[in-house]
Order: C-alpha cells, then structure tokens, then sequence
C-alpha cells in the first residue's frame, strides 16, 4: 500500500494511525487533508465526507468470511451467506469495481 501511494506521490510520512476512530481523525490532519485508501464499503460507511479521486490503486482489496468446516453447511451460516448478497448487491451494482466470488455464489446457490 505504502508503495503504491508512495509512486503516486500520496504518501505522508506525518499522519500515521494504528487504528482509525472517526471521532478522533474527521477534520484533523497536518495540513487539512488526509490522503488514504478505502473501499466501496468505507465509502458507503462515511456519508459525505470521504470523497473519491480519480486513481485506479496498482493492487486489488476485499473481504472474507472464514468458518470453520464442520458449519459450511449450517442453515445458519447459508441464511448469513444470502443475506450478504442481498446487502451488497446494491453495492455491486453502484461500483464496477465490487464483485463476487464466484465460489460464493456457488454456495449460497446463485
């Protein structure tokens, strides 16, 4: 990540977080803006007060579920499965950049 920000010249050695609170960073920064990676979910998440740049990033993010096998065929866990789907489906259609796993949808039967 650093490396990629760091190519497009975005890299701020100066504003550095372990972990990101909205309460503690919205508003403050060095110098009033704060360059940063995020996803269709961070973006949804922040209302309107991220905005988005023009720049493809060189690497591709995204998010997993892990189970354990005894429960891959739980009703519980499918039930879970489908509604992720119909929550982010909204998602998926916003953003070309979202997508499903193929094997996902396999599982879950769409």
């Amino acid at each position: 990540m650093e490396q990629a920000l760091r190519s497009l010249g975005l890299w701020n050695d100066g504003v550095r977080m372990a972990r990101y609170r909205r309460d503690l960073w919205e508003g403050r920064a060095e110098q009033e803006l704060v360059v940063g990676y995020g996803t269709a979910l961070s973006l949804a998440v922040s209302g309107d007060s991220l905005c988005r740049l023009p720049l493809q990033l060189p690497f591709a993010s995204g998010d997993a579920l892990v189970v354990r096998r005894d429960y891959v065929q739980h009703p519980r866990l499918q039930a879970l499965l489908i509604q992720l789907h119909r929550r982010y489906l909204p998602m998926v259609r916003n953003h070309a950049e979202v997508d499903f796993d193929p094997v996902f949808l396999a599982r879950v039967g769409l």
